[in-house]
């Protein structure tokens, strides 16, 4: 909405952002799940939790395919 607003009084204003994935966390398909968030001036301004649409085989393809979905986010 126009009307609404957020308002930072930090002194930095950097934007940093977080990923982590559970592999396999979804019991019922194997599907991992990707989360990510990133916090602007110290507060949360985005946080995101999803399934992922492929199965994978290694947790380091889990954690690839996370990074890829956030850094695609910051852009």
């Amino acid at each position: 909405s126009k009307s609404l607003k957020l308002c930072y009084q930090a002194e930095e204003l950097t934007l940093v952002g977080y990923s982590n994935a559970n592999f396999a966390g979804c019991k019922d398909d194997s599907k991992s799940i990707s989360i990510y968030g990133f916090l602007f001036g110290g507060g949360v301004v985005v946080w995101f939790c999803k399934r992922q649409r492929c199965v994978a085989q290694h947790t380091q393809e889990v954690k690839y395919v996370a990074y890829n979905v956030t850094a695609i986010f910051a852009i």
